[in-house]
């Protein structure tokens, strides 16, 4: 049936289990530390950790929500191997650097993933001190999710 051959596919959605503070000017890490979602066990810390089992063709996507603070530059990305690794895409939104507005963006992409690469959701943000990513553990506000295509 259908409902079994879903049951199959490889699909994540982790978030915030709270609000995440990250300082402006680099690159940092969103704490994704809930798995809404989690079909094959992957998700390891902050990372989604792909098996030989899980490896193949995925859609994934990564969005964010500032927290009442709107930067010049707000970029969302999808890293493969954590800070320093390979950046796989971004995204970026524009702004005016003031308070009352939350701020959104969001990157997707197509990613043959192979097995140990660990995919994680990064911010990086201009807006001169720290901002907090929104989380929930309900999943509207920040997440991390992708799903399989083909193997």
């Amino acid at each position: 049936t259908v409902l079994v051959a879903q049951n199959k596919i490889v699909h994540w959605k982790i978030v915030p289990n709270g609000d995440d503070n990250h300082a402006s000017g680099s690159w940092t890490q969103v704490n994704t530390d809930h798995a809404i979602y989690d079909s094959h066990s992957l998700h390891s810390g902050n990372n989604i950790v792909i098996t030989s089992a899980t490896a193949g063709l995925y859609h994934l996507t990564g969005h964010i929500r500032m927290g009442n603070r709107e930067a010049n530059r707000l970029l969302v990305g999808i890293y493969e191997g954590g800070t320093g690794g390979t950046i796989l895409a971004q995204t970026e939104t524009v702004g005016s650097n003031r308070t009352g507005v939350y701020q959104c963006a969001e990157v997707n992409l197509l990613y043959r993933a192979s097995a140990s690469d660990s995919l994680g959701l990064y911010v990086y943000h201009d807006y001169g001190s720290d901002i907090g990513v929104v989380g929930s553990t309900q999943g509207h506000e920040s997440w991390f999710e992708g799903y399989r295509i083909s193997a």
